[in-house]
């Protein structure tokens, strides 16, 4: 009872800051941006945990609203491809189909984010079918695992988050504090953003068109409290799961290149383990290709 009303004054207090005073406004983006995001940990061969996503997305020029159907996966490990039951102390297979509608506000230097992804996990999010077409295009075999996958349920997560933009000429800070809820996920995560770089561009936060190449640097660095993760505990009463860690911090590293309507940004995930019995932290990497129109 005391958690739920915490996550409810954060709520509250994260949706109506930035929506005090004179100057509301939402972010006005320069252009439509289309693009293709594509998340795994093949660079680093782990082939666990996390293990990757799918997605692609529109965000409009007219209202600063972004949509994106995107897949996600988590798969216990390398080794045992033919398990198709989770051993004790192993997070079970797990995916996530679904749809995402991200709205942002800006208000002087204040920065909302307001996000929901609703959708389905176990066979209807099509998750084994990505990761075995993945395989295939790589010439790797397929899991067998996913026959134990979690249940198949509608899920859904709301986030909101409220970050305080402070410019500089050489580079941006993005200070933030964001609230994810949900039957999958719950989390209040605090963090910080670096932006910098040659020709740097500080519109870059939002959707922007340069006649001149853009060259970014990226750094976030977060840490979350985390009270629920069905992707690795499974539903309530789900027979196999793990104990989650209620800790997890998180650093990202990566760089984003712009010429006129095209660009790319990628980025690796360096994150500390997330339940008790994980071996090693998790390590993925971010691609992100889009046009400005």
């Amino acid at each position: 009872m005391v958690k739920n009303f915490y996550q409810f004054i954060l709520l509250i207090f994260l949706i109506a800051i930035p929506l005090i005073g004179e100057n509301q406004n939402t972010t006005k983006p320069h252009k439509n941006e289309m693009g293709i995001i594509i998340i795994n940990d093949t660079l680093f061969g782990t082939d666990k945990d996390y293990t990757g996503s799918m997605g692609a997305y529109y965000r409009f020029k007219s209202i600063p609203l972004l949509i994106k159907y995107q897949i996600d996966a988590y798969t216990p490990r390398k080794k045992n491809k033919e398990l198709t039951v989770p051993e004790q102390n192993m997070h079970p297979y797990a995916g996530f189909g679904y749809l995402e509608t991200e709205y942002k506000i800006l208000n002087k230097n204040l920065l909302a984010t307001i996000c929901l992804q609703l959708g389905s996990t176990g066979k209807n999010s099509y998750a084994k079918g990505l990761q075995d077409k993945i395989h295939t295009i790589l010439n790797q075999s397929t899991f067998s695992g996913w026959d134990s996958q979690i249940q198949t349920k509608f899920g859904y997560i709301f986030n909101t988050e409220l970050g305080y933009i402070f410019n500089t000429k050489h580079f941006t800070l993005l200070p933030a504090i964001s609230l994810k809820i949900g039957n999958l996920l719950s989390k209040q995560t605090v963090g910080i953003q670096f932006i910098s770089g040659f020709n740097y561009n500080q519109d870059f936060l939002f959707t922007n068109y340069s006649n001149k190449p853009n060259y970014n640097i990226l750094i976030l660095y977060d840490i979350s409290n985390i009270s629920k993760n069905v992707f690795l505990t499974g539903f309530e009463g789900y027979k196999y799961g793990v104990d989650i860690i209620n800790t997890v911090s998180e650093l990202k590293i990566g760089f984003n290149i712009q010429y006129k309507p095209y660009g790319f940004t990628f980025q690796n995930h360096y994150q500390s383990n997330e339940y008790k019995s994980q071996k090693n932290i998790n390590k993925y990497s971010t691609l992100v290709f889009y046009y400005k129109f």
